[in-house]
């Protein structure tokens, strides 16, 4: 999973403004909810580079960034010290070059490498970073890939029109053939408003997935909802829901009535061969120049699907992946310029 800083598509970014389903229940570790947050201070590290990132990932020691429109597309950290080792590709019609939007993914095994994917050029290509540079190990036609599931399948997603409506479906795929092994109907929900002359379409509730080897987490930026899956025997076989479990009939017909007062949402996901980690913001105030503050959470569960921890991070953060070998986490905040980024320990797990 690709984590994106700036979304070249529009994205509605309020949320349901209901405080039970994104704090959780009190209760106690290993449960069906979460007891008090614990407070976690950053240390802080200096970006001395100059990167516009759009997305960033993590595989094994690394973190690759995808910068936005500049023309040498990756640069390539060191973890957990987040040191600049090199940058690599640029953007132009070469053949080895990329476009101006591609996505970036990292694979669900813990050393497994990035898959850029290049809308433009239609081709899903696997790079492993080394040490001192980056190394091509694979090209694909374009997968448009959502997640890595165990190297072999891996989920795409698919807008289709049902009963009227438009329905975002994750697809388990065969990674060699393409096939499609099965589907399930996401909770994003779609609207559409006329602004003059202009019909916007725009999703709500739109889901992010993380995965590790047969495993796969889905979270809903809007309601908090995590549902958890089994893909071993090449079917979604969902054994856990945590969060709001309002069907999607009726999310159809909450959402109007609370779109306008609506201030938290899920940002992120990531995972390691025990946890889950979900990164939700919620808006608590704003200054006295109308700009908001916001409290940030992780919320951590284990791949049974219980709550284990919740912790309050000391910065404002809208991104975040994890270095699974240091089990740190690494954050940063979109709306400040690219010079620092937070890192967080988790406590008590």
């Amino acid at each position: 999973m690709a984590f994106n800083m700036k979304n070249a598509v529009y994205k509605f970014t309020t949320a349901v403004a209901v405080a039970g389903i994104l704090a959780g229940c009190s209760a106690g570790k290993g449960g069906d909810s979460f007891g008090d947050a614990v407070t976690l201070k950053a240390d802080s590290i200096t970006v001395n580079a100059i990167v516009d990132p759009r997305q960033w990932a993590s595989s094994g020691d690394y973190a690759a960034i995808l910068g936005d429109k500049t023309d040498t597309a990756l640069f390539i950290f060191s973890l957990p010290d987040f040191d600049l080792r090199y940058s690599a590709l640029t953007r132009g019609e070469g053949p080895d070059e990329l476009g101006m939007w591609p996505d970036l993914h990292s694979d669900n095994a813990d050393d497994g490498g990035f898959y850029v994917e290049d809308f433009s050029k239609k081709f899903t290509r696997l790079y492993m970073p080394g040490r001192d540079s980056l190394s091509m190990k694979a090209s694909y036609k374009m997968k448009n890939i959502q997640a890595i599931v165990n190297g072999k399948k891996y989920i795409t997603s698919k807008l289709n029109i049902t009963d009227g409506k438009k329905v975002d479906y994750y697809r388990l795929t065969d990674w060699e053939t393409g096939d499609v092994l099965d589907s399930i109907a996401t909770l994003g929900v779609w609207f559409t408003d006329k602004i003059g002359d202009y019909t916007v379409h725009y999703q709500r509730n739109s889901p992010m997935c993380t995965s590790y080897g047969d495993k796969l987490a889905i979270a809903y930026a809007h309601t908090g909802r995590v549902d958890f899956y089994d893909l071993k025997d090449d079917k979604f076989a969902l054994y856990k829901s945590q969060g709001d479990l309002r069907t999607i009939e009726q999310l159809h017909d909450d959402m109007p009535k609370l779109k306008d007062n609506a201030e938290g949402s899920v940002e992120e996901v990531a995972s390691d061969k025990n946890y889950v980690y979900v990164l939700e913001r919620t808006k608590i105030k704003e200054d006295a120049n109308g700009l908001p503050t916001y409290k940030c959470i992780v919320k951590v569960y284990g791949w049974d699907g219980s709550c284990m921890e919740m912790y309050e991070l000391d910065k404002q953060v809208t991104s975040m992946i994890l270095h699974r070998g240091s089990g740190k986490l690494f954050c940063y905040d979109n709306a400040l310029d690219f010079e620092q980024v937070y890192v967080y320990t988790p406590k008590g797990l």
